[in-house]
């Protein structure tokens, strides 16, 4: 299937001096990104709960998610969420929601699956979140202009844990797949 946008970018807008990074980043590094500023005279006078639908439900290849008790407590984000996660209903769970919790957060966030690994960064790690993307669709980082890179710790990663014992049968199928 072919989309419009590689990624999606969902976030409050407390949150948006580390969304506008990061979707800068990935804009640099050749990714097609939705991001509503670099849309606006696109969505002016736009019904955003139409063109948000679509964008959320079907223009992105993968949602990004910037988490915080911000994004959990804003209506248009629960709309955004709400069409990320009945899309990840409708493809039987592939990948699709990126969650990034921001600066330590750990709330629930309504509808999403606490079984979906998320990056965990600061509010000063756009640069890691971005590389990962790139590396995540298998495109190399590029130098963005002049800035320099700043040396950053690799983000803490959620692995879930399964409430259920593997079999010998499911071990050795993972194990054939190394």
């Amino acid at each position: 299937m072919s989309y419009r946008y590689e990624v999606s970018i969902s976030f409050a807008g407390e949150d948006r001096a580390f969304a506008e990074a990061v979707a800068e980043g990935l804009r640099d590094g050749g990714v097609e990104v939705f991001y509503d500023n670099f849309y606006a005279a696109d969505l002016w006078g736009k019904d955003l709960s139409v063109e948000l639908r679509s964008i959320y439900h079907d223009s992105s290849e993968f949602c990004m998610m910037i988490l915080t008790q911000h994004y959990v407590d804003k209506m248009w984000t629960s709309f955004e969420r709400q069409q990320a996660i009945e899309r990840l209903i409708r493809e039987k769970g592939k990948e699709y929601v990126l969650p990034v919790r921001l600066d330590g957060f750990t709330g629930e966030v309504s509808g999403l699956s606490g079984s979906i690994s998320y990056l965990s960064v600061t509010r000063n790690q756009p640069e890691l979140v971005i590389g990962i993307f790139l590396d995540k669709i298998g495109r190399k980082a590029v130098q963005r202009g002049t800035r320099p890179t700043p040396a950053v710790k690799a983000p803490k990663t959620h692995v879930p844990k399964l409430k259920r014992p593997f079999t010998d049968k499911e071990k050795n199928e993972f194990l054939k797949g190394i």
